[in-house]
């Protein structure tokens, strides 16, 4: 079962690097507030911060309290994004987008993780271009790295 702080992450990296917009955060803190009795109030601050920028949603969310298992929202939001891309929902750029701007958003990834990404960014650029391999072996790619993590 999720801790409520391990969704708050993927909603928070997911926010950082585009993959949730700042209206499907706060939906979602909205029907969970709705759902649960005793919300935490860190949660209620942060539907408060519905007009205010993505970057001020996102530090709120930072502050929530509770257990957190280490890695479990970067790996959940590599499975989402996966998923999403596997289902034609995003698109392979968008999906290197995704990976490109929470490398450069979130200064919590560990180095594993980094070099995970860019070795998939660059797989996917080099496939782009007809450099090397093909958009096919970049999500090929993708599936191999995101079942490491």
């Amino acid at each position: 079962m999720l801790t409520i702080k391990e969704l708050a992450e993927v909603y928070r990296l997911g926010l950082n690097c585009g993959f949730f917009s700042k209206d499907e955060v706060i939906r979602w803190i909205d029907d969970y507030i709705d759902q649960n009795r005793e919300p935490d109030y860190t949660l209620i601050e942060v539907s408060l911060l519905h007009k205010k920028k993505s970057v001020e949603i996102s530090s709120k969310l930072k502050e929530l309290e509770g257990e957190q298992r280490m890695g479990y929202a970067v790996n959940a939001l590599f499975g989402l994004c996966y998923m999403e891309l596997l289902n034609g929902h995003i698109s392979e750029e968008d999906s290197c987008s995704f990976l490109v701007n929470l490398r450069n958003s979130d200064s919590l990834l560990n180095e594993k993780i980094i070099r995970e990404i860019d070795v998939l960014t660059d797989e996917y650029y080099l496939a782009k271009r007809q450099i090397y391999g093909s958009i096919k072996r970049y999500v090929c790619k993708y599936k191999e790295i995101f079942s490491s993590l």
